[in-house]
């Protein structure tokens, strides 16, 4: 493991050109993928990601993945690469080819969301983001790095939603979204998504809800977005979209339901 590290660590200096030339890396990489730890490898693969050689980042994140087909974390990971080259598609397919019987996590939906999303799949985007969200999406509680980025992807998706047809409740749902998210720490991105949801709302007529109306308007519209044509793989991960439950995120949000 301390040779990979190290080939990771001369990487990310000026010098790694002359010590570990990122073709030796990846032969290295290919040769004893599991001495490579998920964490250290996607770093890896980051780094040469943000460079521009995306698709040297990505057999990188595939050879840590091949090495380790159980860790979850290893395939989002991968996924998440696909989609930020271009590729959603195939990050899509990562996704929905997985057993159903693994556990996974959150980020696991909420990637496997934005993935979805990017290919025009939004009634499954809308779904995934929400139940990454929800108390039976994981064991572990829903934090507020969770919360910001699900619920401004859910913004995305029931925008472009609104694109094609203006369903009432989805609209009405967009309008709250703004509302739960007031008591979170947002960073510049997010906080951006959510103004232009909030302005997107008011441009289509719809009021900025009450903190009470806000639950019912976010539940309604995860729900109208869901009848709106689930995918069976979707559904086979999630189940009936009706039996959800937020307490975790209204806990964040600390906006409560009437």
């Amino acid at each position: 493991t301390s040779s990979i590290f190290w080939m990771y660590a001369w990487s990310n200096s000026a010098m790694h050109h002359i010590f570990f030339p990122p073709r030796l890396q990846v032969v290295a990489l290919q040769q004893n993928p599991d001495c490579l730890s998920a964490y250290v490898g996607y770093q890896l693969a980051l780094y040469f990601f943000e460079k521009g050689r995306h698709s040297l980042a990505i057999r990188i994140a595939d050879a840590i993945y091949k090495a380790e087909p159980h860790n979850l974390q290893s395939l989002t990971n991968l996924a998440s690469l696909y989609r930020q080259a271009g590729d959603s598609q195939h990050a899509d397919r990562l996704f929905r080819d997985l057993s159903p019987h693994m556990t996974v996590d959150r980020g696991f939906y909420m990637e496997w969301g934005t993935s979805a999303g990017s290919c025009g799949y939004y009634a499954d985007a809308a779904l995934l983001q929400a139940f990454s969200l929800a108390d039976q999406g994981d064991y572990r509680p829903t934090d507020n790095e969770v919360a910001k980025r699900a619920l401004a992807g859910l913004g995305v998706v029931f925008s472009n939603m609104l694109k094609g047809f203006n369903d009432p409740a989805i609209l009405a749902a967009l309008a709250a979204l703004p509302v739960l998210e007031a008591q979170l720490h947002l960073d510049s991105t997010t906080s951006n998504h959510f103004a232009r949801h909030a302005e997107h709302a008011k441009e289509l007529g719809c009021a900025t809800p009450s903190a009470g109306q806000a639950w019912e308007y976010f539940r309604d519209g995860v729900l109208a977005s869901a009848h709106s044509g689930v995918s069976s793989e979707v559904l086979a991960r999630v189940g009936d979209p009706g039996r959800l439950t937020f307490s975790q995120l209204e806990g964040l949000t600390r906006v409560r339901r009437p």
